[in-house]
């Protein structure tokens, strides 16, 4: 056995604590809304890259009947399809990002909600007073 002290978690019950009570909780606590936003700048370099390359299959694959050599060809292929998964991406990650409103319950989230206060956010604040 080891003569270190055992560790014992703090009691929040215990009236040491710095722990406001539930009332002054509910006073200051205000409604926040989550945004879960992808990486626009990864979500958008992923789309170019992966149109660089499927560009640049293209124009090694397929048959070539200019004079500027394959390389070239699959080059430029390569850079139009890295646009083309430029603008693809970004209109998905423009989709996919959405701020979320705010939940229309009142309370903290382990609460039941109250069936007499019907009112929710800011036109809580208003009614209360007026």
């Amino acid at each position: 056995m080891s003569d270190a002290p055992r560790y014992e978690p703090a009691s929040y019950d215990s009236a040491d604590e710095d722990v406001p009570p539930m009332d002054e909780l509910d006073r200051v606590a205000f409604d926040a809304v989550v945004r879960n936003a992808p990486r626009f700048g990864r979500f958008i370099g992923t789309g170019v890259g992966i149109g660089f390359v499927l560009g640049l299959i293209i124009g090694l694959v397929l048959p070539n009947t200019t004079s500027v050599g394959r390389g070239t060809v699959a080059m430029l292929m390569g850079a139009g399809f890295a646009i083309i998964g430029a603008i693809v991406s970004a209109s998905i990650v423009v989709g996919l990002d959405g701020t979320r409103r705010a939940p229309t319950e009142e309370g903290f989230p382990w609460e039941a909600p109250s069936e007499t206060d019907t009112s929710v956010g800011q036109d809580a604040v208003k009614r209360d007073s007026e």
